[in-house]
């Protein structure tokens, strides 16, 4: 049997995909084509130990503070790609989220590892909740429109003169709220 592995050159498509993988897909569907191992704390990973080529599953259901129920499945390979499946909308994946290792480009211009002012020239940058977001610039047709991948960085800080030289360390590709 050939087992589900991530494309870890794939190109990251907002709002659609990342490591070969399409939002939306089912859980159930997902599991049938992977080897895996479940874990009973996010923290059961060690390297040394557990095999490479294997998904780690941690199956997170609680209730929150304020009383959100969060039922999702986090599916993690190599710690380089994890995908949410969102337990609570059908098991739907929700979010890709890409680390070190990997190795497909957003736009076909930005990857990990690459300077954050490397697309300056094409594109202004958000900053919420400590990520980054491409805006489109004027004069582009989609001008104001931000591109839907959270773009996390080596700072924890919004791009400036001050702090230019940020080094891209994950994207996270999610589902567009209708």
């Amino acid at each position: 049997m050939i087992y589900l592995v991530p494309d870890m050159d794939a190109e990251v498509i907002p709002g659609k995909s990342a490591a070969g993988f399409e939002l939306g897909i089912l859980f159930d569907d997902f599991i049938k084509q992977i080897k895996y191992k479940n874990i009973k704390y996010r923290c059961d990973f060690d390297p040394q130990v557990d095999k490479k080529g294997m998904w780690r599953i941690f199956h997170r259901d609680e209730m929150t503070f304020n009383f959100d129920h969060i039922n999702e499945i986090s599916c993690n390979w190599e710690n380089s790609v994890e995908l949410v499946f969102d337990m609570n909308k059908l098991g739907k994946l929700t979010w890709i989220y890409l680390y070190e290792g990997y190795k497909g480009k957003l736009l076909k211009m930005l990857g990990i590892g690459d300077r954050l002012d490397l697309v300056k020239d094409e594109f202004d940058f958000d900053f919420y909740g400590d990520v980054h977001y491409l805006k489109y610039k004027e004069g582009s047709l989609h001008y104001g429109d931000i591109v839907g991948v959270e773009i996390g960085t080596n700072y924890l800080v919004e791009y400036s003169d001050e702090h230019p030289d940020q080094i891209v360390v994950g994207f996270g590709v999610y589902i567009f709220r209708d």
